[in-house]
């Protein structure tokens, strides 16, 4: 509530999102309420809050798998520098590991260095 009124947020402006807050997280119709109560039971099982708008969640998801995708870049990254350090000739390394021909020349540039 602080934070709103150093915004300069009005009682009525407040009041209207107040009321938009409990509409969305309180549906009253029958439907909407049966509705809201499996997604909530649903977010329970799944140990996640429904306090995390869509934008959030989504967001969160989309971190997740850019971390997952990194970690599987590093992976190959580490598998190919190993097969370098082999003498592993390049399209082998190309054909095993999953990385890029321009990522495999980054690796062999920065191991010159």
């Amino acid at each position: 509530m602080h934070k709103l009124d150093a915004k300069g947020w009005t009682h009525d402006e407040k009041l209207a999102i107040f009321r938009l807050t409990d509409t969305l997280v309180h549906p009253k119709s029958p439907e909407l309420r049966k509705s809201y109560d499996e997604f909530r039971e649903e977010r329970r099982k799944e140990g996640k809050t429904v306090f995390l708008s869509i934008v959030e969640e989504r967001a969160q998801e989309r971190g997740e798998k850019i971390g997952e995708k990194r970690g599987a870049t590093m992976k190959a990254l580490a598998v190919a520098a190993r097969m370098l350090d082999r003498g592993e000739p390049r399209e082998k390394i190309l054909d095993y590991v999953e990385i890029s021909p321009k990522e495999l020349d980054k690796l062999i540039e920065s191991r010159r260095n």
